[in-house]
């Protein structure tokens, strides 16, 4: 994925193990997704 640049969009699946959604961080929600080859870590931001 850190070939990825520009407003285009990356497909990524796997089981939700994990979600938060922090007070102080409005707008953003953390997941930790995983599938048979390990856990990633996703950011999503609210398009502003």
């Amino acid at each position: 994925m850190s070939h990825a640049r520009g407003p285009g969009g990356i497909t990524i699946t796997g089981l939700i193990i994990a979600r938060r959604r922090p007070g102080a961080a409005s707008g953003v929600i953390f997941l930790t997704l995983e599938d048979e080859t390990g856990t990633a870590s996703v950011v999503i931001c609210r398009n502003i």
